[in-house]
């Protein structure tokens, strides 16, 4: 008797399993939906946090990651990484591993509550 529940619980089990690959796309788990572009806000608020960390007169702030400035800021890493990059090509900071320098502290944008 034990082995016959056994084997009905399997069995369930993997008609589960064929049920979810067919009404899965490609038979593929699905992912969380990626991140949205930046805000206007978001920007703001990780000009702010940058502008608290690096301290003068070398304007850095070291040995923190994306994800961790995200979690300062309450956005994901990978918005965390596309607004610095932005930072980066406008000019306003300089990107190494672990290692952000602040270079022009003006152009920053600020929060939109300022």
């Amino acid at each position: 008797m034990g082995r016959t529940l056994l084997a009905a619980r399997v069995t369930r089990v993997e008609q589960g399993t064929v049920m979810l690959k067919r009404l899965l796309p490609g038979g593929r788990p699905v992912s969380p939906p990626a991140p949205a572009l930046p805000t206007p806000a978001e920007a703001g608020r990780l000009a702010s946090v940058l502008l608290r960390l690096a301290a003068e007169p070398d304007s850095l702030v070291d040995g923190l990651s994306h994800h961790d400035v995200g979690d300062m800021v309450g956005a994901y890493r990978e918005t965390v990484t596309k607004v610095l990059d932005e930072f980066q090509v406008a000019g306003y900071v300089e990107l190494g591993r672990r290692r952000i320098r602040v270079v022009d502290r003006h152009g920053l944008p600020r929060p939109l509550d300022e």
